[in-house]
């Protein structure tokens, strides 16, 4: 007896999705080639979805179980490469920041070296004028005076 998903909803009170979340264990059982006709379910020529009596236990069976444990392994296996992939793209962001942490901090000291000798030049240059006598305007003179 082939079963549609209303019926079998009706039969077992559940949802379409749970039933649909069902037919994608199933899915991971049967290999992809075979998944037009099977002995779970089969698809007609125009694409309606059939249970078979085997779909039908199957889906029952698991009625009362959360998860099928070939469902667990895949999904813990898929989760610990998830994972894997995570902390790698996270190292490779990590590495990413410290050599551009590492670039500034090298260009900050470059920019403040570069300051500093600029800072040095102007001093350098305040000092001449400060002890040229030429430049050193009447009260300055005056003030050398009296500070002797």
């Amino acid at each position: 007896m082939d079963y549609k998903i209303s019926d079998i909803c009706n039969s077992l009170n559940i949802g379409k999705s749970t039933i649909y979340k069902r037919i994608d264990i199933i899915k991971s059982i049967v290999p992809e080639t075979e998944w037009k006709r099977n002995e779970y379910f089969y698809y007609t020529d125009n694409n309606k979805l059939f249970i078979t009596e085997k779909g039908f236990e199957f889906i029952k069976q698991n009625k009362t179980q959360k998860t099928n444990f070939r469902q667990d392994n895949t999904n813990n296996d898929n989760i610990r490469q998830n994972s894997n992939d995570i902390v790698l793209y996270q190292n490779q962001i990590i590495d990413i920041y410290k050599q551009r942490i590492e670039y500034l901090e090298n260009e900050n000291k470059r920019l403040l070296d570069i300051i500093s000798v600029k800072e040095q030049k102007e001093l350098a240059k305040d000092i001449k004028y400060i002890g040229d006598s030429e430049t050193m305007s009447f009260w300055d003179k005056l003030f050398h005076k009296f500070k002797k």
